[in-house]
């Protein structure tokens, strides 16, 4: 119930940040500057938005049963959390750093990304050779191969969300010692809400890393935080990079209002 609640607002959330964000890169897809980051904006919160929605367990349910595949949903919930992370890295990268360095970084997220990737479906595809009826989640961290799989997964989390809150304090330093005060806000919105994240693989590592010594924390108060966590997360970061990137918008019409008055 709890997690059906908290993954349904963020789908709520992320399609209406998804469709607005969508309408601003099509509308200023001629623009060179920061077409980077408008189109990775767009893209984080379309694969956001499917992967909160493949957590909703009716809906994970719905697409089990028509696939025919068991947790299907939960690796494709997981392979869209890794391409979220990738993406707001990208869009960070492109904020962050001077034009001519943006591709060698941007593609060093790629790579990376595509190693977690391929790491994950061959332990997806073990897991669920070596037993019936499993779910990848903590409860059943008994399995060994699921255990190395949210592993992978976790730690790719927390490093990715660890460096969003570098890009997105660098960023927002950045613009504010430029005096775009709204931009600087928003980023500091999504640093935090990148501590959320943090938080949430430490919430479900931790708990992993507890229970192969023997001494794990209570399952039940680890399905209830983690989720909570990863919501929070998820909202505060679309909300965070909206505000900025609507700032960085009519910053940009205002510029370009002031050049048409000067001509």
């Amino acid at each position: 119930m709890l997690d059906a609640l908290i993954f349904g607002l963020c789908t709520l959330v992320g399609v209406g940040g998804t469709v607005a964000n969508l309408r601003v890169a099509w509308r200023r897809r001629h623009e060179e500057d920061f077409g980077i980051s408008r189109w990775a904006r767009a893209a984080a919160f379309a694969v956001v938005t499917v992967g909160v929605a493949l957590a909703i367990p009716p809906l994970a349910n719905a697409v089990e049963s028509l696939t025919g595949i068991q947790n299907v949903a939960k690796l494709g919930a997981h392979l869209c959390a890794v391409a979220w992370c990738c993406s707001l890295q990208i869009m960070l990268v492109d904020w962050a750093y001077e034009q001519w360095a943006v591709p060698t970084h941007a593609g060093y997220r790629v790579f990376l990304a595509f190693g977690v990737t391929a790491a994950l479906i061959p332990l997806f595809i073990a897991a669920s050779d070596d037993a019936e009826n499993i779910e990848f989640t903590t409860e059943f961290a008994g399995n060994h191969t699921v255990h190395s799989y949210l592993l992978v997964y976790l730690t790719y989390v927390a490093v990715t969300c660890a460096e969003l809150v570098f890009l997105c304090l660098k960023a927002g330093g950045i613009n504010r010692r430029a005096g775009r005060g709204r931009q600087a806000a928003g980023l500091r919105v999504a640093a935090i809400a990148a501590l959320f994240g943090l938080a949430y693989a430490a919430s479900k590592g931790s708990y992993l890393v507890t229970y192969a010594m023997g001494r794990p924390w209570p399952l039940e108060l680890e399905e209830k935080v983690s989720p909570t966590l990863s919501g929070v997360s998820i909202v505060l970061l679309i909300v965070g990079l909206s505000i900025s990137a609507s700032a960085l918008r009519r910053s940009s019409e205002q510029q370009g209002e002031c050049v048409k008055a000067s001509q």
